[in-house]
């Protein structure tokens, strides 16, 4: 029996053992003696990794979605799960979602398999197939920012490195896309891609050279409004390129703001930037509040691409609301997307991948920059959160220096203020981590001291 014919049967299975509690005067301890009506074809969907019924019980919907709480769920499906089954409301409909047992899913969905490469398009970003098989596609200029997350194994990396290999088609009725690539992991997670056609300036793998691309960004993003003004208009005209920013790991840089650069930089583009055609993909393995650096560049994100994700609160930083759940998500590619581009789209889908050896034949090439130009700071305000940042002083950036030549860490920086205005945890990391250049800098240059 082929794998398709085995989940028909295991699907019908599970839709009678359904309708059976939900629709059985007998099962009074499920229902308290008022059955739920249950409609005579309710929705069955056989995915590639999940089962999904939709019981159709009208005004009973409510009702019914409060009795299926943890404990309850597992009653419902005829196999051992590999993740707890979830639920959730849609319109009429309640929804019952399972995975298939490990035999009957498929996880290895390559974009070839779903998308003929002559006709892809860098103004679309395929995503993968839903649980009916139908490719969604997210329109690229429409996306004002996405935010890509999932923990390690969820296929997060694999997703960034598929739509940065898209968008660097031309689109049909534009000038070809511009790439900017950072990577917070040092290369480990764009570096295959590294080359792309339309790729701006280098792959930028540390502090100064993410500062550097991210300054272009903002200085291209003021020189575009610039022209905006200059026209009388009110935005760009059509002879202008999108630019992408695809930004793995960024709260490396970013979390509880511990590099306050950065995270201006970055709140700039997520809020300026869409009506300069500037669009952020931002990566990370863990989505929570803090990494943003910034509530009001977590809120700029229309879109999201939820992998799973180990918390229930990770999963709330992802999308912004209770539904849908990324933490009851199958690894390697099962994920939730939102989005908003122009109309609400709301699906699981199988994120499509490209294998290593197309990636590293897309990359390879030179960028149009040989070095980022560098970025200029001293214009740039650190005052983001509603609270002034404190300026470094000459004692924090000597301590620094010191705590750096002698290998300690910030516990040990942190220790030596006694005057009880010691560097708040974040600012502590950011000045050491520059002290440390700075000492790396100096040993590079040849340059000698004394530690004491």
């Amino acid at each position: 029996m082929t794998i398709e014919a085995q989940r028909k049967a295991r699907g019908k299975e599970f839709f009678h053992h359904v309708v059976e509690m939900v629709a059985n005067p007998r099962r009074d301890e499920f229902h308290g003696g008022v059955p739920f009506e249950v409609a005579a074809a309710p929705p069955l969907i056989l995915g590639l990794r999940v089962c999904s019924i939709g019981i159709n019980c009208g005004w009973d919907n409510s009702r019914l979605f409060k009795k299926l709480d943890d404990a309850m769920l597992p009653q419902f499906v005829p196999w051992k799960c590999e993740v707890p089954p979830t639920a959730y409301v849609s319109g009429r409909h309640v929804f019952i979602e399972a995975a298939w047992p490990e035999e009957l899913q498929q996880n290895d969905i390559r974009l070839d398999d779903v998308s003929s490469p002559d006709v892809r398009d860098g103004g679309r970003i395929i995503v993968g197939p839903n649980a009916r098989g139908v490719n969604i596609t997210l329109p690229a200029r429409e996306i004002e920012h996405l935010l890509v997350a999932g923990q390690t194994g969820s296929g997060k990396s694999w997703t960034l490195r598929s739509i940065a290999a898209q968008l660097r088609i031309p689109p049909r009725d534009r000038l070809p896309n511009l790439l900017v690539m950072l990577d917070g992991k040092g290369g480990e997670g764009l570096g295959i891609i590294n080359g792309l056609p339309g790729q701006v300036g280098p792959l930028a793998i540390d502090t100064h050279s993410t500062i550097d691309a991210l300054g272009w960004c903002v200085d291209e993003m003021q020189d575009r409004y610039e022209k905006i003004r200059a026209s009388g208009g009110w935005k760009l005209n059509g002879d202008t390129s999108d630019i992408f920013v695809i930004f793995d790991e960024f709260q490396r840089y970013t979390k509880d703001s511990s590099n306050p650069v950065i995270v201006e930089l970055m709140n700039r583009l997520a809020t300026q930037g869409r009506a300069a055609r500037i669009h952020v993909i931002a990566g990370t393995q863990k989505p929570l509040v803090g990494v943003f650096g910034d509530s009001t560049t977590q809120d700029q994100f229309s879109a999201a691409i939820g992998g799973r994700v180990k918390s229930y609160q990770a999963s709330q930083a992802i999308f912004g609301s209770n539904q849908p759940r990324a933490d009851t998500l199958l690894p390697h590619g099962d994920a939730y997307i939102v989005a908003n581009v122009p109309r609400l789209v709301q699906e699981r889908v199988q994120v499509a991948y490209i294998p290593e050896a197309d990636l590293a034949r897309a990359g390879g090439g030179q960028p149009q920059l040989e070095q980022w130009p560098e970025y200029d700071v001293s214009g740039l305000s650190e005052k983001k959160s509603g609270r002034p940042t404190k300026q470094d002083t000459p004692q924090e950036l000597a301590l620094g220096i010191e705590t750096a030549l002698r290998g300690n860490g910030r516990p040990w920086f942190r220790a030596q203020f006694e005057n009880g205005n010691t560097p708040g945890a974040g600012r502590a990391r950011r000045i050491l981590t520059r002290c440390r250049e700075i000492v790396a800098i100096m040993t590079e240059r040849g340059i000698e001291y004394a530690a004491s």
